[in-house]
Parts: C-alpha cells; structure tokens; sequence
C-alpha cells in the first residue's frame, strides 16, 4: 500500500508540473522564427473580424457603411495598419513581406472575380425583375472592393499570426506523449473548466495554423494561381551540385539576418533528399553573421542555425559571405565537440572602400565551437595604421563636411560675438598669466552660454543628444552618454576657443588703426578720392547723373564696394555694439555683422572641427573598437583588393586560393594592344596575351602585383567514414 501510495504521489506530482508547463506554453507560447507577433493587436483584430463575420445584420450593416464613407475609411486604415504590425518584420521587406503582399492579392482577386461575377448575375436578375423588390438597391462596385480588401486584409493578419514557423523537433516530448499528456489532463482536470478551455482553445488554434493556414510551398503547387503569386516564381536562393560530392547552397537572408520558412523548407527536403551523408556543402550568405553577431552581441539567423546543425550535420565544411570590405579566415579548433562549420571566410575586397580587420581580432566561438584567425588581410596591425589617416586626411577626403561643421560651429558660439572686453586677456604681465586668463575667458564664455544665451544654447543641447545618439549601441548606455559627452564638449571647447582668438585678432587690428578708422564706406572713400584726382570732371557729368537716376549712381557703387570691404565693416559694427548695445543697430545692421562673422568665423573653424571629428573617429576605432564603418569609409580606400577562387582536386579535396592586389591603379586608360591583338570567337579572356581591355595610366600594372594572401585546402569526408573535417 505504501509504494501504490507513493507511485501515485509521484505520478500526480509529474501531472502538475506537465499542467503547469502546458499552461505556461498556452499562456506564453514562443515561436523559433526570430520575429515574434504581438498577441494583443492579434485578439483585437480576431475579435472585430469575428463580430462582421458572425452578426446576424451583416448586409444592414455593410449598407450602414457605406452611407458614412469617412468612418468606413477610417476603419480600413485601422486594419490595414494592424495588419502591417502584425507583418513578421518591417527590416525583412523581402521573402517575407512579397509573402504577404502575394497571399493578399491571390485573396483580393480570387474574391474580386468571386463577387464579380455574382454582381453580374444579380445585375442581370435586377433588369429581369425578379429580385427588385426584394433588395430594393443594386449593389455597387465600390462595396465589392471594400469587402474584398477587408476579408483580404483579415486574411493575411491570420496568415501572419500562424506563418514564418520551421518545423522543430521536440526531443522531450513527443506527438504521441503530448497526446497522452493533454488527454490526461482533460481527463484529470474536467471540474476545471478554465484549464479545459485554454487547452482546446490552444488545440484549435493549432489545427486551424496547422491546416488553413500552413505554409502553401511553392507556386507550382497550385497552377491556376501560379500567375498570381509573387512570391517563389523568382527564386533568390539556389543550390548548385559539384563534382565529388561537392553543393553550394546560395540563401537569401533578405534584410532581416534569416531565411524565411519556404528557403528553410527548401534546402531542409534538399540535405535529407539529395545531399549524401559523405557530401560536403559551401554556404553562402551575404553578411557574415558570425562576425556582426559577435561584434553587436546579437543573435541572428535562427532558422539558419537549425538548418546547419540539424539537417548539415557537420557536412557545412566552409561558410562564406562579404558584405565586410576586407578578407579574414577563421578555422576551427580541434575539440570532441561536433564541428558544424569548418572554415568561416569572409571575402567582401571587391566593395568600393575598405573595412577594418583589427576590431575583430577577439573573435573566438561560433555555434559552440572554437576558431582561430589564419589570416587577416589587411593585417592587425596595418588595419590599425590604417586609422590612423582619420586624424591626417579626413578633412582631404571629407571636404564637404566643412560646410556642416563650419556651420555648427558658428551656432555654438553665435550669441556669444561680440567679446568687447577679450583685449584684457593680452594686458596680463606674463604669457602664463595671459593663457591663465584665457582659459577663465573660456569658462565664462561656457556658463554665460548656459545661463543668458537662447541660440548657443539649443545648438549645444543638440549637439549633446546627436553625439549620444552617435555613439554605436554596442556600448552600454553609460559609456555611451560619456563619450558622447566627451565628444561634444571637444567640438564645444574648439569653437569657443576659435571666437575667442577671432575676437582678439579684431580687437588688435582696432587698437592699431588697421580697422574700424573711416566707417563702413572706407573703400568708397577711397574710390573717391582717387577718381577726384585721375578723372577731374569740368563739366558737372557726376552730379547729373546722380540727379538723373535719383541718387541710385552713387549709392550702388557705395554699397557695392561696402560689400568688399568684410574686415571693416564687420570691424566698426562691432565697436558700435560694444558702445551703444545690439539694440541700438537695425535688423538690417545686425544680419550684415553676422554675415560678415560667419564668413571669416567658417574658414577659421572647418579644419578645426574636421581634426577633431577624425581624431574622435580615430579614437573610437582604435581604442573602443567601434565605428568600424565611419571611421574607413570616411578615408575611401580603394586599395587590398581580393578575389577568392575554388579548384576541385581529382580525389575530392577543395584547394581555396585568395589573390590579392595591395595598391590599385586611381587612372585607367585603353589598352592598344588589346584592341590589335586579333580574337577568335568565344575565346576566354585569359587565354589571350593582353587579356583586359583597360590598363594602369600611371604607375605599375596591377596584373604584376597580384600576389597570393591565402591558399587552403578543405579534404573529402571519405565515403565509409561519418562526416568530419580538419583545416589545414
């Protein structure tokens, strides 16, 4: 009695703990594809559909509606929108979004046509009379494409909600254990009637996902539709066999860092099918998501991990993708963990500037196994020389950005000109005490910016938030807010400190007699002193033609020549500010002194505020291992140039050869021998002697500077031998 008691204890004991497991999976149920739907807008929009679909004045309501076009087109913008939030991914806008645009077409004009053609039919009983009476209104063409749009738009919020799943095997409980277990808990549980409700609720649920709205596979499976569908007509993912048991599979991971479940279907029924357990498999994709994932601390490409550790199964002996603007090797360790991948290379030297190398140099674990770097090309160490460049050419290669940051300069500063006391900084006896008191100049000019200013002000705020934002989230938030803030203070000091020497440059021409000594018009006056005295005027021409055009003569030469005369002008506004106030200039005034600053303010401050953004690039990628894509593509090399190229050996081995050129040619020119050299049809180009049409115009040719970086080979798994692999 006393085991039977205990048996059962431990037998209800295991009961509950499956109860509560089931309820946590129907309360919280988790998919494997990485987009997870919300539940709430899910429910929102089931629950209006099913009140439409189930209310028994259906068509009174419908022509209530119509009536009322703007609360009709307010809810078809509601469920148009629940329906793109409930799409698998705004960044996917591939696979999986052709997905729902293609089922919502095949559903809009299958039911198109379906209502048309009913419309006919009661258009032409209409004329016969025979339903007159009875609808008392003919239907309109506008309420048939509302009602299809709707049931469309329902449809493929459902679709939504069910698809985007891979089939996972569930290694602990079985179909027919599950069965049992929910049997049981119906069974154990019927005086519960919430329990009993969650579980057939969660059942229907699946039945309904699992056969109205499974995935539909391929176009081809339904031929009267196929014209229709967009989706799997034009494939983006391939897979090519090769000799000795050699297959390249090409994915598409879209914009999302995943296949969608049509590739997984795809190359899953592909590895049990066709591939052969001795065969071995090149993957390619276009990111290298081992490195981006590493280097984010992300997680990506689910479906393609259960892809290669389930149905692979060690076969992935090289995968491969650019996107990353350099060439890096990694091969794997030699462990008692299964090797899923073998070598992971990455070869992207084709793209139009170079990306660094040195940021990923701690790269070590993938898919739980172990790697080491067997080349990096460019290496470590010159990837970080390299960066170097950010600090000495950034403002050569970047020059547009001077009209930004000259600009943004001038704002931080703007309220703070003009500095009418900044001479006293030079009176000090000393240089030390002189640069002492430049630095107490600065932080008054930085508080008065806190305190009084409005323009200097917002422009520093948003300098802060833009520096913070700035900073890549790899960092944590705090890192991210101070070196933000460090950022932003160096811009904030440079520009305070560019006015500050500006102001002392006016001040000192001022106190020597170079500026502000005749006015505004000391170029007019010049101008007319020498015409006095070189081109004398008997006859009073002059003064008739200043009565003649109202005075305009005179006064557009004056103000023309004002113009060009920056230095004084700007000079004498300022000592009027400086002794009756801005109040005291016209608008007019004001905007020609702030003209006549920022022009000379902007050249001063454009190599400052380019040396001091490279320096931070420099910094950041050096030091912090961030802004890996800034801080090169702001140097725009386009040197280290690789290509990658296979050659299947006799007994199976795959031989990998990387070529390489350091330095590429920046001019090009025809090629006369070329276009003398006489061609045979269909010939290659390699086989001829001058097998381009283009040439280096100066310099060495590039075809004479190609040099191997890298030469590999991967073995055959024998065929009486369960897949394994080893690097060389």
């Amino acid at each position: 009695m006393g085991r039977e008691k205990l048996r059962k204890q431990r037998s209800g004991r295991l009961i509950e703990t499956l109860k509560m497991e089931r309820v946590r999976t129907i309360l919280t149920h988790r998919y494997p594809y990485p987009h997870e739907h919300s539940r709430h807008l899910m429910i929102a929009v089931f629950a209006i559909w099913l009140f439409f679909v189930s209310s028994d004045n259906l068509q009174t309501l419908i022509m209530k509606l119509d009536k009322n076009f703007k609360w009709w087109s307010m809810y078809i913008a509601w469920i148009f929108l629940a329906a793109l939030y409930h799409l698998p991914s705004f960044q996917s806008m591939g696979l999986d979004l052709r997905m729902n645009l293609s089922l919502f077409l095949t559903i809009y004009i299958s039911s198109l046509i379906f209502l048309i053609v009913f419309h006919v039919i009661f258009l032409g009983l209409w004329y016969l009379g025979l339903v007159s009476r009875m609808a008392e209104k003919k239907p309109e063409m506008l309420t048939i494409i509302q009602n299809c749009a709707v049931i469309s738009i329902a449809c493929c919020v459902l679709y939504s909600h069910c698809g985007n799943k891979t089939i996972t095997r569930d290694k602990s409980i079985d179909r027919r254990t599950a069965s049992w277990v929910a049997f049981s808990l119906w069974k154990k549980h019927d005086d519960n009637s919430l329990i009993s409700k969650l579980l057939r609720m969660h059942k229907f649920k699946e039945q309904i996902c699992s056969s109205w709205f499974a995935p539909v596979g391929s176009a081809s499976d339904y031929p009267l539709l196929s014209k229709w569908a967009i989706y799997e007509e034009k494939r983006s993912y391939f897979a090519l066999k090769l000799p000795n048991g050699w297959w390249v599979f090409g994915l598409d991971q879209a914009l999302h860092g995943d296949i969608d479940v049509y590739q997984f279907k795809f190359f899953a029924e592909l590895c049990q099918q066709k591939v052969g357990e001795s065969d071995s498999v090149i993957l390619i994709t276009h990111e290298p998501n081992w490195l981006l994932d590493w280097y984010w601390g992300d997680k990506t490409g689910t479906n393609v991990e259960y892809l290669i550790r389930e149905y692979l199964k060690g076969r992935c002996k090289l995968r491969m993708a650019g996107d990353l603007h350099h060439y890096m090797r990694h091969s794997f360790i030699e462990s008692k963990e299964p090797v899923h991948v073998q070598h992971l290379l990455v070869n992207g030297c084709g793209g139009a500037f170079l990306h660094p190398t040195h940021v990923f140099e701690n790269f070590r674990e993938f898919y739980g196994n172990k790697y080491e770097t067997k080349i990096a090309y460019p290496s470590y160490d010159d990837s970080s020389k390299i960066a170097l460049g950010n600090i000495l050419k950034f403002r050569r290669k970047n020059w547009q950005f001077d009209v930004i940051g000259g600009f943004v300069y001038f704002v931080l500063v703007f309220s703070m000109f003009p500095q009418c006391d900044s001479f006293r900084i030079l009176r000090e006896d000393s240089w030390a005490d002189r640069v002492n008191s430049f630095f107490t100049a600065m932080w008054n000019v930085v508080f008065e910016i806190l305190e009084h200013s409005y323009v200097s002000l917002a422009g520093v705020v948003t300098l802060l938030m833009v520096s913070f934002f700035f900073v890549p989230t790899k960092l944590s938030r705090r890192r991210r807010a101070l070196l933000g803030f460090l950022h932003a203070v160096a811009h904030l000091t440079s520009a305070v400190i560019l006015m500050l020497l500006m102001e002392l440059a006016i001040e000192i021409c001022i106190r020597n007699n170079l500026l502000a000594t005749s006015g505004y018009h000391t170029l007019y006056e010049w101008y007319r002193k020498v015409e006095s005295e070189h081109f004398p005027d008997p006859t009073g021409l002059r003064t008739r033609l200043e009565q003649w055009t109202l005075g305009l003569y005179p006064a557009c030469i004056k103000y023309l020549m004002s113009a060009f005369d920056i230095p004084e002008v700007m000079a004498v506004t300022r000592s009027t500010i400086c002794r009756k106030g801005i109040e005291s200039l016209p608008r007019g005034g004001a905007i020609i002194y702030y003209v006549c600053v920022f022009l000379y303010f902007w050249v001063l401050s454009t190599p400052v505020v380019s040396l001091v953004f490279g320096s931070y690039l420099y910094i950041c990628i050096n030091w912090f291992h961030i802004h890996f894509d800034e801080a090169f593509s702001s140097l725009r090399i386009a040197n280290y140039k690789a290509f990658t190229r296979f050659h299947i050996k006799k007994n199976g081995d795959l031989e990998v050869f990387t070529f390489a050129v350091d330095k590429v040619p920046k001019d090009w020119m025809l090629d006369p021998d070329w276009d003398m050299e006489p061609k045979e049809p269909f010939q290659m180009s390699y086989t001829r002697k001058f097998p381009s049409k283009w040439r280096a115009a100066s310099g060495s040719d590039p075809t004479n500077a190609v040099r191997i970086v890298d030469h590999f080979v991967i073995p055959r798994t024998p065929p009486d031998s369960p897949t394994s692999g080893s690097a060389s």
